[in-house]
């Protein structure tokens, strides 16, 4: 439901949680396995990290693996409150 949600909107935001639980994503012929990303991201939509998500290096870069391949994550891409551009 929520792939289906973020594939009509233009900005998809992770408002709050950590990385406990993943999601598959089959868009095409891909597969994506994300714990931490917006699931927007998939579809070329821009992500937000929001104030009340965690996460930790380790995390992080175990989506960027399980996002691959073609899931570019940039600054242009992914942004957070936190983080300034």
């Amino acid at each position: 439901m929520v792939d289906w949600l973020a594939s009509r909107a233009d900005i998809v935001v992770r408002f709050q949680g950590g990385h406990n639980a993943g999601h598959t994503l089959v868009v095409g012929n891909e597969t994506y396995k994300l714990s931490l990303l917006p699931s927007g991201l998939v579809r070329g939509k821009l992500g937000i990290i929001g104030n009340a998500s965690w996460w930790t290096r380790g995390a992080a870069g175990r989506d960027r693996e399980g996002a691959r391949p073609g899931l570019s994550v940039t600054p242009d891409t992914l942004r957070s409150p936190r983080t300034s551009r």
